[in-house]
């Protein structure tokens, strides 16, 4: 499963925190920003499955930040 989301996270050091966050919850997947990208795009792949979008949802909430699903 991949999942790729438009962010308002505007730097590095943000996008390390919300993967790290994102990890602890959702341990067996693969995490990238394109940050140089005009919509900051998340893409999250899961290596075994479903992903858990609501977690996905509640990180960034609790960061402050929006994130936009966006078409595969």
């Amino acid at each position: 499963m991949i999942l790729i989301y438009k962010t308002t996270v505007q730097n590095r050091v943000e996008a390390d925190l919300i993967t790290e966050l994102i990890l602890n919850e959702i341990p067996s997947c693969d995490i990238s920003f394109d940050l140089d990208d005009c919509d900051h795009v998340l893409r999250i792949e899961s290596k075994n499955g479903k992903i858990d979008e609501n977690a996905i949802y509640r990180i960034f909430r609790k960061q402050n930040h929006n994130l936009e699903s966006l078409p595969i």
